[in-house]
């Protein structure tokens, strides 16, 4: 797999130090990553994670709200395009 989130969180956090000169230990991490098992292997992936939302009709008449949430794991590198292995 590619190294842009380790990329990426370093230059983050290099700007983060630029804006604030007077903190110590800075760190970003970015967020919406998990890990997967797979094939026995445990892997870094990244993902975003959805919302839906519908009115559902009720049996007895009328509806009521319906929110589901998930996950969608990325089978490429959002930022670089690379295919992530499986």
């Amino acid at each position: 797999m590619c190294e842009c989130k380790a990329d990426i969180e370093q230059k983050l956090t290099e700007r983060h130090q630029a804006a604030e000169p007077s903190g110590r230990e800075h760190k970003v991490r970015l967020h919406g990553f998990g890990l997967v098992v797979g094939g026995g292997v445990m892997r870094q992936r990244p993902y975003m994670e959805y919302e839906a939302f519908a009115y559902v009709p009720l049996k007895k008449g009328g509806e009521k709200p319906k929110k589901t949430r998930g996950n969608m794991f990325f089978s490429f590198c959002p930022f670089c395009g690379e295919k992530i292995a499986t």
